[in-house]
């Protein structure tokens, strides 16, 4: 493999999040709806006598100051202890998903690490595969086809979907802050669950139809207590409500915090209005960027 093969690395989104209950190791089993972006990261893989990786983009120096990618550290440890012959790489990774903002940044630059091994005839994407990313990280599994999917469980338990007919536009947006995951899991109480039932058929019928705002509705029992810990997300969420409603009017779809925060997004039915969102925040001095949802 003396050639480079590139991959982008797109941004997750929890279009809903419920948290179900506590399991017995710690972690939670929760349902969501993954949507993601063509705002991505890209990934570059390449044979080489050593493994590196080189870091550019935004959230670089972020991301150096954190200790560097060990997602895709760990993915390599982990493939060949369980014995993919994978050779040593020289790894190039453009970083501009904000990292520890809830739109599984370091998850999709692994898959992106998957998708290339994938290609390049080095493993197969099997039931060890998708095990092996869910035991490095949450959201790994379900970021390897960037793609409208169900998850349940811990999130490891996939259903894909049909995507909507019509190209829905969104806005990310980020406090430029970064929150602990296990802390927000922290301050969410038992009266908090999620009891209900969310069918996938129905799911798959309110996206189908874009029926936005009710996919939305379903909520993320996970914004009040990042609220609680990081005010800024509840104004951001305001200002997102508030000028979308007053300024773009039906063109504005609905707002959302991802995962555990600290982004957010709004869904818009058009790109002018997505930008014109983008634009507003930006002015406010919140990180944005208007992109779309992609179909996989």
């Amino acid at each position: 493999m003396t050639r480079w093969r590139y991959e982008y690395c797109p941004a997750k989104l929890n279009l809903f999040l419920q948290v179900t209950d506590r399991r017995e190791d710690g972690y939670h089993n929760l349902i969501s709806l993954a949507g993601f972006t063509r705002f991505a990261d890209r990934l570059g893989i390449c044979s080489a006598t050593e493994d590196s990786i080189t870091l550019s983009g935004a959230y670089a120096g972020a991301l150096e100051q954190a200790g560097g990618d060990s997602i895709i550290t760990q993915l390599l440890h982990k493939l060949r202890d369980a014995g993919y012959e994978i050779p040593p790489l020289n790894i190039t990774l453009e970083k501009h998903i904000p990292l520890g903002g809830g739109l599984g940044g370091g998850s999709a630059d692994g898959a992106g690490l998957l998708r290339a091994l994938i290609r390049l005839n080095m493993i197969e994407h099997t039931d060890e595969i998708n095990q092996i990313a869910s035991m490095i990280g949450a959201d790994l599994a379900v970021c390897i086809r960037p793609a409208f999917q169900m998850m349940r469980d811990t999130g490891a338990k996939l259903t894909p979907l049909m995507p909507p007919q019509d190209t829905v536009y969104c806005v990310l947006a980020n406090p430029q802050i970064h929150l602990s995951t296990p802390q927000i899991f922290a301050r969410l109480d038992t009266d908090s669950m999620f009891s209900g039932v969310l069918e996938t058929t129905k799911i798959q019928q309110m996206l189908s139809a874009g029926r936005w705002g009710e996919i939305l509705a379903i909520g993320n029992n996970l914004t009040a207590p990042a609220c609680g810990l990081a005010p800024e997300i509840d104004v951001l969420l305001s200002e997102m409500a508030q000028f979308g409603t007053e300024k773009l009017e039906a063109a504005y779809l609905g707002a959302a915090m991802s995962g555990s925060g600290a982004s957010c997004f709004a869904l818009l039915g058009t790109k002018q209005a997505a930008d014109q969102l983008a634009r507003h925040l930006g002015r406010l001095n919140f990180w944005s960027y208007s992109t779309e949802l992609i179909s996989g």
